[in-house]
C-alpha cells in the first residue's frame, strides 16, 4: 500500500502524520518516521505540544506554575507508553540512502509501516543526476517509484508527504 498526502501551508499534514504514528504504533505496529526536515527532538517537542495543548514556543520559554504542571502530568505517560516510533532524521539524504535505511530497519524487525515527510527535499543521487540532469520532476517521480518498489517488495504500507509548492497552489 503506497499512499501520498498532499497539503498547502498552514493544513497540518505532519500533524496529522504524527497522530497516525501514534495510532499505528498503539495498535503495535512499528512505525518509521522519515523527515527530510525536522529532527527526533523538535518532533518529540510537538508531540508534548499536542499532548498538553501548550504551545511549542510555551514549552521552550518560561512556564508558569500551571503550565509545568501540565508538563509534569503528561511528560511520564509519554515516556511510560508502549507505543514504537523510530524518527529517522534524512536531511540531504537520496532516495536510495533512505530505501537502504528503511530495509536495514526492515530487517531489523523495526519496521511495519513508513510515513516520509517532505518528500520534495530528497536530495539527487549521481545515477539521477546521470539519467534526469536538472529535471527535478522526473527525479521526484523516480523517488516516487523506488519508495514504491520498496513498499512492494517488503509488502509495507508507505505514506508519503509532500509540501505543494507556490505554482501548485490554487491550480485544480
Amino acid at each position: 500500500m503506497l499512499a501520498t498526502l498532499f497539503a498547502g501551508d498552514g493544513m497540518g499534514k505532519t500533524i496529522v502524520a504524527e497522530c497516525l504514528a501514534e495510532y499505528w504504533s498503539r495498535r503495535k505496529k512499528r512505525v518509521v518516521f522519515v523527515h527530510y526536515e525536522l529532527n527526533r527532538s523538535l518532533m518529540m517537542l510537538r508531540r508534548l505540544a499536542r499532548h498538553t495543548g501548550l504551545s511549542v514556543k510555551v514549552l521552550k520559554g518560561i512556564k508558569t506554575p500551571e503550565q509545568k504542571r501540565i508538563v509534569n502530568r503528561v511528560e511520564p505517560i509519554l515516556r511510560a507508553w508502549d507505543g514504537g516510533i523510530e524518527y529517522v532524521h534524512t536531511p540531504g539524504w537520496s532516495m536510495a540512502q533512505t530505501t537502504q535505511k528503511l530495509i536495514e530497519l526492515k530487517e531489523a524487525g523495526k519496521c511495519d509501516v513508513v510515513i516520509t515527510d517532505y518528500i520534495e527535499k530528497v536530495a539527487a543521487d549521481r545515477r539521477q543526476l546521470q539519467l534526469f540532469g536538472g529535471n527535478q520532476v522526473q527525479r521526484e517521480a523516480d523517488n516516487v517509484e523506488q519508495l514504491k518498489n520498496f513498499a512492494e517488495a517488503t509488502e509495507t504500507p508507505v505514506l508519503m508527504l509532500a509540501q505543494a509548492n507556490k505554482e501548485g497552489k490554487g491550480k485544480k
